[in-house]
Formats: structure tokens, sequence, C-alpha cells
């Protein structure tokens, strides 16, 4: 009885297993973790409301990443359960390697962001300063001229 049941045992827990499949058609880890990166950035963009002036900008959506690497919905889903099942902590890498590629696009972002904060004061510097200048100027033809 007890060979029974330690054999039924075994046999129940290796039924368990759930036996991931690669999805067809299949999406390789780089372009998987390319595409999420991409879904990231533009869930950021519509959270923080880049969209506010929607008569210029175009407005991008999930679609549009789709069409970027010619998928569908479908697909997407799939592969995306796929590296989740896959365990050996594979997704969780894709997920570090998604977000140092944001911190990496933040900083730049930031320091692009500073200078143009710098050249608007710099402008504004050169706009206050003008009409200064220009009676400077003015002054300066007058006493030549006499």
């Amino acid at each position: 009885m007890n060979r029974f049941l330690v054999i039924l045992t075994v046999l129940i827990l290796m039924s368990c297993k759930n036996s991931t499949t690669k999805p067809t058609p299949f999406i390789e880890q780089k372009k998987m973790e390319d595409i999420l990166y991409d879904m990231a950035v533009l869930y950021s963009i519509e959270s923080v409301s880049a969209y506010s002036r929607e008569d210029t900008l175009k407005k991008i959506n999930v679609s549009a990443i789709y069409k970027k690497y010619d998928i569908d919905s479908l697909t997407f889903v799939s592969n995306n359960r796929y590296y989740v099942e896959l365990g050996d902590g594979v997704y969780n890498k894709m997920q570090n390697n998604i977000l140092a590629r944001l911190e990496a696009a933040k900083v730049i972002a930031d320091s692009l962001y500073n200078k143009f904060e710098a050249n608007k004061e710099d402008q504004k510097a050169i706009e206050d300063a003008l009409p200064q200048l220009e009676a400077e100027k003015t002054d300066s033809v007058q006493i030549q001229k006499k």
C-alpha cells in the first residue's frame, strides 16, 4: 500500500509540472525586450499626459508598436506568457534590462532638459539686456556724430 501511495504521489507531482512550449510565431528574447521597452515608454508618455496638444502630435498607441514589430496582439500575448512561464528568472532578467534602458534614457532626457532650460535662461538674459545694449549703441553713435 505504501509503494502504491509513493508511486501515485510521484505521478501526480510529475503531471502537475506545466511544460512550456514555444508559441508560434516565436519572438526572440531581444526583440521581446524591445517590444516591452517600447510599451513601457508608451505607457509612461500616456501617464504624464504628453498628448495634451493633440492638434500637433500624432497619438501613438499599442497597435503602432505591434505594427512596428510586425506582430499582432495574440502573438504578443502568447510570447509574453511563454517568457513569464519559462522560469529560471528569464522574465525578471528581461524586466531588469528594460529598467536599465529606461534609467539610461531618463539620464539622457534629463541632461537634454537641463541644457534646454539653461539655454532658455541665457536667451532670457539676452532679451533682458538687449534694450540696454541698444541704448548704449545709440548713445555711442550720437557721441561719434558730435
